[in-house]
C-alpha cells in the first residue's frame, strides 16, 4: 500500500465558489470554545478562560508553564486552536494563588475570568466551536453565488472530512502509522509520536471510506447493517440488515435527526452487520490491514465512529466591498476548513493548522 489520505468532492462542487482568502491577519479568524460544562466554583484545578491571538497552540501552553512554575503535561486543554487566530478557550492549570496569574506577560495572552472545578481539562472536553471568519476579495457575483452555495449546504450537510495537516507533510505522518500497524516500524519511536502517527492512519483510511460512500452515492443514504448517530450529538445503533426494513432510519437520516457513522478503525470498534461491515472490511484488506493490525497498539487504537455529515446553519454577518464575514458552529472535532472549501473552492481551504479536537492529549505537547 501506498498510503495517502483521500478527500470527499465538495457538495458544492457543481457550483461556482466565491473565491477569496482568509488569515489575511488574526482578527479575521475568530474562534470560541463552546464548553461541554463551566467550572462548578469548587475543586483542585483552576480553569482559565483565556483569549490568544497570533500564537499555536504549543507556543501557548509553553508560556503559560513558564510563567506559573508548572510543568507542560499539567496543563489541561480541550482542543488545540489555530496560530493566525483569535481564539478563546478554557485551559486547566493545577490550583493556585491566582495572584501568580499576573505573571502571564505575553502579548498574545489574556486571561478573561477564571473559575474552579474538580477535573483536569482533557481533550475533547467541549461541545464545539464558533466561528466568525472574514473571506476578502472575493468575486463581485459573491452575494448571488452564496444564495445557492449555503442553500446546498444547509440541505444536504458537508462531509466530515479530516483536513490535510492532519496527515503530516508529504503524508509521511500517515505513511508512519501504517508501518507502525504493519509491523515494519522501530520500537524506538517515541510514544506521542506513536500516537500522532497510528491517529493519522485512522483519519486517512475514515477519509478513503467517506469519498468511497460518496461516489458510490451512499452520503446521504442508509446502508443495510451500518451504524448510524444521532445529530448533532447522542448515541449510536445499529440499521436493519434487512433492505426492507429501512423506512424509519432513511425518514430521520432525511430529516437530519440521523446520520450515518464511519469506522475510526480500532479493536474495540462498534461494528456494523452485514453489507456494510463487508465494505469496511474490503477497505482495511485492501490497505493492507485487517481489524487485528490493531491489536499491536492496543493502548492507543480502540476505534470509535464519526459522524459522516455535518450541518452548519452558516449566517452571513455582513459583506462590505469584496469582504464576506460569515459565521458558524461545529461540532468538536470537525473543521472550518470544510465549510470554506465548500463556499471558496479554493486550495487556501488547508492551511498548516486548524481547529481539530479529536488529536491525542499530547501530540501537540510531547513528552521528551
Amino acid at each position: 500500500m501506498n498510503p495517502a489520505p483521500e478527500f470527499p468532492n465538495w457538495i458544492t462542487a457543481d457550483l461556482p465558489g466565491i473565491g477569496g482568502s482568509f488569515k489575511a491577519s488574526p482578527e479575521d479568524f475568530l474562534v470560541e470554545e463552546i464548553a461541554a460544562y463551566e467550572p462548578s466554583g469548587t475543586g483542585e484545578f483552576l480553569y482559565l478562560w483565556v483569549e490568544k491571538r497570533d500564537l499555536a497552540a504549543g507556543e501557548f501552553v509553553r508560556v503559560l508553564g513558564k510563567s506559573l512554575g508548572i510543568q507542560q503535561q499539567d496543563i489541561g486543554v480541550a482542543g488545540l486552536k489555530d496560530k493566525v487566530a483569535l481564539t478563546r478557550q478554557w485551559v486547566s492549570v493545577p490550583l493556585l494563588n491566582e495572584e501568580k496569574l499576573s505573571q502571564i506577560d505575553h502579548p498574545g495572552i489574556r486571561i478573561l475570568k477564571t473559575g474552579r472545578h474538580n477535573n483536569k481539562l482533557k481533550t475533547g472536553h467541549l461541545s464545539g466551536n464558533r466561528f466568525q471568519i472574514r473571506i476578502r476579495g472575493t468575486v463581485n457575483q459573491s452575494q448571488e453565488r452564496l444564495v445557492g452555495l449555503l442553500g446546498r449546504i444547509h440541505t444536504l450537510g458537508i462531509p466530515n472530512a479530516y483536513d490535510r495537516q492532519r496527515f503530516g507533510r508529504g503524508n509521511e505522518t500517515l505513511k508512519l502509522g501504517w508501518e507502525i500497524l504493519s509491523g515494519n516500524a522501530p520500537r524506538s519511536i517515541k510514544p506521542w509520536l506513536r500516537r500522532l502517527a497510528v491517529s493519522a492512519l485512522q483519519s486517512g483510511l475514515y477519509n478513503t471510506y467517506l469519498l468511497r460512500r460518496q461516489l458510490e452515492g451512499n452520503l446521504h443514504r442508509v446502508i443495510p447493517g451500518e451504524v448510524l448517530a444521532k445529530c448533532p450529538a447522542g448515541g449510536m445503533f445499529r440499521a436493519p440488515t434487512d433492505p426492507e426494513a429501512l423506512g424509519p432510519e432513511q425518514a430521520r437520516m432525511d430529516t437530519h435527526e440521523i446520520t450515518s457513522a464511519g469506522p475510526i478503525f480500532g479493536w474495540k470498534l462498534f461494528a456494523a452487520e452485514g453489507i456494510a461491515k463487508a465494505s469496511e472490511d474490503a477497505l482495511l484488506a485492501q490497505s493492507g490491514l485487517n481489524r487485528e493490525s490493531f491489536l499491536r497498539e492496543k493502548r492507543i487504537t480502540e476505534g470509535t465512529r464519526r459522524r459522516n455529515l455535518i450541518f452548519p446553519q452558516v449566517e452571513v454577518v455582513g459583506f462590505e466591498d469584496r469582504d464576506v464575514v460569515i459565521r458558524f458552529e461545529l461540532p468538536s472535532g470537525s473543521y472550518a476548513t470544510r465549510v470554506l472549501g465548500e463556499l471558496m473552492h479554493s486550495e487556501e481551504t488547508a492551511p498548516e493548522s486548524l481547529v481539530d479536537s479529536d488529536s491525542n492529549d499530547n501530540a501537540e505537547f510531547p513528552d521528551t
